[in-house]
């Protein structure tokens, strides 16, 4: 018999380095059956495989600053399974002060925006980030 779900179940990661560790964190989204999962510091570029079959992704990779080959800090990846709709939302004006991503997201009848939001720790708390901050 087939139990159909009526709850979602979201998670958020520092994960510090998504590629060599992706396919960990798709084993944790199948073994705790996570719907949607928020990763902060992903340390990817654009070209990075953060992609794997039956799952959605909306990523947010770190721009970087020089063109060399060293680790990209940074960056935000939200993964959805197969059974999620997961699309991308524009931001306009990408705040300086942290990194942002937002999608819309449809979980059997639980629709939502999502917004993950990290404020890198290398950087001080300055009066700009509480500026920025109440425009998401």
């Amino acid at each position: 018999m087939y139990v159909t779900r009526t709850t979602a179940t979201l998670g958020c990661l520092n994960v510090q380095s998504l590629l060599n560790k992706f396919d960990d964190v798709v084993e944790l989204c199948r073994d705790r059956c996570i719907d949607l999962l928020c990763l902060t510091q992903s340390w990817h570029d654009a070209d990075s495989a953060v992609r794997c079959a039956g799952y959605s992704v909306v990523d947010r990779p770190r721009p970087r600053l020089t063109d060399d080959m060293s680790v990209n800090h940074g960056g935000i990846v939200v993964i959805a399974g197969a059974d999620v709709s997961l699309s991308p939302i524009a931001i306009i004006d990408q705040p300086t002060m942290f990194e942002v991503v937002c999608a819309r997201t449809v979980i059997r009848r639980f629709t939502a925006v999502i917004v993950v939001l990290c404020r890198p720790g290398s950087v001080t708390v300055q009066q700009k980030f509480y500026a920025n901050l109440p425009v998401f």
